[in-house]
């Protein structure tokens, strides 16, 4: 990691609206709740069994612990998309293939940062519709898929990253 390059990495189009789609999901995020905390009864699913149903219930002011969290770890990960530099790589990295690189990194971490947030705010959405007696839980698929995602946006970046360091 010693004599790494410090770049700035300029963002695509892509990288850009991967960005803006996750900050727009963490508004839905923080916002939900306060709309319809006035319509929730006293006691909401709090935590939802691997089959996606609720197995435990709690205090209504537990919709807020869901963006609190998120938040946090939205703005972890966007600060930590901007210093590719730390990161652990496959690759050693050299002047020449640095840029190429970092942008793959980050763009990973962006990608999964959306991903993230975007799954908070479906469990967000679903705790809602649950608590209001519109849904039943998250579903059956909703674990298969999850663990799909998590570990798909790393081992496709692995795969479809340079396997040479230049």
């Amino acid at each position: 990691m010693m004599g790494r390059p410090i770049l700035k990495i300029e963002l695509e189009t892509s990288d850009k609206i991967v960005y803006w789609l996750g900050v727009s999901a963490c508004l839905a995020l923080v916002i939900l709740p306060f709309y319809f905390f006035p319509y929730l009864p006293e006691e909401v699913p709090r935590h939802f069994g691997s089959d996606g149903t609720p197995d435990a219930w709690g205090s209504r002011n537990y919709v807020f612990m869901m963006p609190f969290i998120g938040l946090i770890l939205f703005v972890g990960m966007f600060f930590l998309s901007k210093v590719p530099h730390i990161y652990n790589y496959t690759v050693e990295i050299t002047e020449e293939n640095a840029a190429v690189q970092y942008k793959r990194s980050s763009r990973m971490i962006r990608v999964l940062n959306t991903a993230i947030i975007l799954t908070f705010l479906y469990i967000e959405i679903t705790t809602l519709r649950t608590a209001l007696g519109k849904s039943e839980g998250l579903g059956g698929w909703f674990l298969p898929v999850f663990m799909m995602v998590m570990f798909g946006i790393p081992v496709a970046y692995l795969i479809f990253s340079p396997k040479k360091s230049s």
